[in-house]
């Protein structure tokens, strides 16, 4: 099956296009680590087991986040492809199986959370654990 291309498209690639795509991604990047930096010098006073909470943190943050973006940039890709395709019935059946996918995803991951902060703050049982004592004490 060939694509249907109802018009003509031409390259225009720049240093400038690129660098404008490019400057918020650097961006968010640094703003990332930025955080991690700031986390790492503020409870690395408070003791090594509060640094490595908020490391395992880090990581189930990252992997939640990089899972949504993941989904989200393939899809984006698929429907611009079937955007200059032509194809708009197509479009909407990627952005449709796209929505499927990524809202039960979404709602997962913020339940899960919410969970694990009640198990956390709220649990009777996970209070008196040892590790929860404050870092003076150890």
């Amino acid at each position: 099956m060939q694509p249907k291309i109802g018009r003509k498209l031409s390259l225009n690639i720049s240093y400038k296009r690129i660098w404008s795509i490019a400057y918020p991604i650097i961006l968010g990047s640094v703003a990332q680590n930025l955080i991690n930096v700031t986390d790492t010098a503020f409870l690395g006073r408070v003791g090594e087991v509060a640094l490595g909470a908020s490391a395992i943190g880090g990581m189930f943050y990252l992997v939640f986040i990089n899972l949504g973006l993941g989904f989200g940039t393939g899809a984006q890709i698929i429907i611009a492809r079937r955007f200059g395709e032509g194809d708009k019935k197509m479009v909407g059946k990627t952005f449709d199986h796209a929505l499927y996918f990524m809202l039960p995803l979404s709602i997962l991951a913020f339940f899960w959370f919410c969970l694990l902060l009640a198990m956390i703050f709220c649990a009777r049982w996970f209070l008196p654990m040892p590790f929860m004592r404050p870092a003076s004490s150890f």
